[in-house]
């Protein structure tokens, strides 16, 4: 078992806060931290309601560094959600070990295949989505050389009621990939 703590955006644009969940997340034995980086303008339109909103959650290199370098630190794995190329190239210049592609993304096939060129391990997660839409995006993934994929059995409905959580679907998803 890898246990994963889900940072995402929890830290309210406040790189103090990030930091605390770091320390909070290895006190409480997680494994990796995961966060969630993009750029506001990949998200949205500059004139979209929710574009102050997302700008406000925005961390540059500046606070993935520091983010990384505690992490190493404590002795904690660090990877994020990445939404834009742009994002991945500052996480790939730190080093980290791996990728996450949201389930919303499953079908941004441009995202899934430049996060699988960086040749690190590739987490998509498939809430939200069909099996031609998994299907699609593991071939993605792998026509740019990627070997390592893993699926996340995803219930986008927060917070889930047990009748939806369908956790056979596990089982399906490992016999078919």
């Amino acid at each position: 078992v890898f246990i994963v703590a889900e940072a995402g955006i929890n830290h309210n644009g406040r790189i103090d806060y990030a930091l605390e969940l770091v320390r909070a997340a290895k006190k409480t034995g997680a494994h990796a931290i995961k966060f969630q980086a993009f750029r506001a303008e990949s998200l949205c339109s500059t004139h979209d309601a929710h574009y102050s909103l997302f700008k406000r959650f925005e961390f540059g290199k500046k606070e993935w560094r520091r983010i990384h370098s505690l992490s190493k630190k404590v002795g904690i794995v660090f990877f994020a959600s990445c939404f834009d190329r742009e994002s991945v190239d500052d996480l790939d210049e730190l080093g980290v070990p791996l990728y996450k592609v949201a389930s919303g993304d499953l079908t941004h096939l441009p995202l899934i295949e430049y996060i699988a060129s960086q040749k690190k391990p590739v987490v998509l997660s498939t809430g939200m989505s069909v099996p031609s839409e998994i299907k699609t995006a593991i071939k993605a993934a792998r026509a740019f050389g990627q070997k390592h994929v893993v699926l996340l059995h995803c219930v986008s409905n927060r917070p889930a009621r047990l009748s939806e959580l369908n956790l056979r679907a596990i089982r399906t998803l490992g016999e078919q990939y």
